[in-house]
């Protein structure tokens, strides 16, 4: 018995190369494809009476497996994302975050209360905006 499946195995796994499609599976955290592997660079954050015109560096890497890797400022985080339907977006859990003192300048703890009211995203090109709860109010970043 042991000899049977030993001689079809190969035969199988050849037959499965043969006839692999080659469809693309869904990323189920991604599936359009617009947020993904690309470096986000942060550009301003919008409130309805002002913006704020960020001038220190803040990054976002959304990775396919449904991982977030951050730079806010001098500090570096990793947490997860969730996408849904109408282009929904959440941060479920905390983000792990090194603790250096960007000094007083630093837009960190704005960026990261402005991550918790983030409900929606939007890709138009090379800018992806996340707009918080209120829906008028966003995270304006650009494509690196």
């Amino acid at each position: 018995m042991k000899k049977i499946i030993l001689a079809v195995l190969p035969v199988l796994m050849v037959t499965g190369l043969l006839f692999d499609t080659g469809c693309k599976k869904s990323d189920a955290n991604d599936p359009d494809g617009q947020l993904a592997g690309i470096t986000w660079v942060l550009q301003t954050i919008r409130y309805p009476s002002r913006t704020v015109t960020v001038q220190r560096t803040f990054t976002m890497l959304f990775n396919s497996d449904g991982s977030l890797d951050m730079v806010v400022d001098c500090n570096v985080c990793g947490g997860s994302y969730t996408t849904g339907d109408n282009n929904a977006l959440s941060f479920p859990g905390a983000f792990a975050c090194t603790e250096a003192d960007c000094g007083p300048d630093s837009e960190d703890t704005e960026f990261h209360e402005a991550l918790d009211s983030v409900s929606r995203y939007e890709v138009d090109g090379n800018v992806m905006r996340l707009y918080f709860n209120n829906q008028v109010s966003s995270l304006d970043f650009v494509a690196q």
